[in-house]
């Protein structure tokens, strides 16, 4: 993406115009972890001297898959409105940039960090989990279809066992059909949860939010841990899900989403942690193969 520039005046002013008559921006402050938008914190003194801090999203990269995000992530958080899910409540959208400078959604700010080397990481998946069976509570409302990012025609040397490249890739192209759709947040992982203390906060960037498979949503998950963890936290992590949803993972579903690694996430993942914990590069190819291989196990 671009590189970072904070946000011009004209998009000061919008978010100034959108906190109140007589409002004004005080400070930003770059949120770092963001790959395909910029995140700022934004502080703004009301007219009556009071200070509150919000959250802009700001879509400068023009590319044609960027298009619909700003709309998308909006009827999410309306959707999420009172649902008892942590997520930002939506204050403002642009999705053209005419008023802002800058396509972009203004969101409230969620208290908590993100954690990213936790002290009790049974405790810390548990959370996780209990989080995104949450999430799948909500009513399916949202009009737009989250499949994920599988693709049958993708290279899948990066899987040096020919057998099990043949069996994993048979299993992720079988139709998932019957599962029942749910709200999917599309990119949940934990660098898009927020921590206060031991318990979840908050959950943000719902640019894929949908109505789609949860297995597809839980494998994305999964897939991120063994790349930051490990085989077995990824295993872990569907043993705490399916328990606090009380529903078996389709694991079909769950191979599609295992299977959308590839080697460019040895170049973007190191921006993303964005010095935040250790990463081992080296080792991430081989701990999501023995996830991929660990799920054939267990399906079987």
């Amino acid at each position: 993406m671009p590189c970072y520039l904070p946000p011009s005046r004209t998009t000061q002013s919008w978010v100034a115009s959108v906190c109140g008559v007589g409002a004004n921006v005080v400070t930003t402050e770059r949120l770092v972890g963001g790959i395909t938008a910029d995140v700022d914190r934004i502080a703004v003194r009301g007219r009556n001297g009071r200070h509150r801090r919000v959250v802009l999203r700001r879509w400068t990269n023009l590319e044609p898959w960027t298009d619909g995000l700003v709309e998308r992530e909006a009827l999410a958080l309306r959707a999420l409105a009172g649902q008892g899910v942590y997520a930002p409540r939506f204050l403002a959208s642009d999705p053209t940039g005419d008023l802002a400078g800058v396509r972009c959604v203004l969101m409230t700010e969620v208290p908590g960090k993100v954690v990213l080397a936790p002290a009790d990481l049974g405790r810390w998946l548990d959370r996780l989990a209990s989080t995104q069976a949450r999430i799948h509570e909500v009513a399916p409302t949202l009009a737009a279809r989250t499949v994920g990012w599988f693709d049958p025609g993708a290279d899948f040397s990066w899987i040096s066992d020919a057998g099990l490249r043949r069996d994993a890739a048979a299993a992720a192209s079988e139709h998932v059909g019957g599962e029942q759709a749910v709200f999917v947040h599309g990119d949940y992982q934990h660098f898009n949860v927020l921590w206060t203390g031991e318990e979840p906060s908050g959950v943000v960037d719902w640019t894929g939010a949908g109505t789609g498979a949860r297995g597809t949503d839980v494998g994305h998950c999964r897939l991120n841990l063994a790349v930051l963890f490990s085989a077995e936290a990824a295993e872990t992590y569907l043993d705490r899900y399916e328990q606090a949803s009380g529903v078996v993972v389709d694991p079909r579903a769950d191979m599609r989403a295992l299977m959308c690694w590839n080697p460019s996430w040895l170049a973007f993942i190191p921006a993303q942690v964005s010095a935040r914990a250790r990463v081992d590069l080296a080792g991430m190819p081989d701990r999501v193969v023995e996830t991929l291989r660990r799920s054939l196990r267990r399906w079987r």
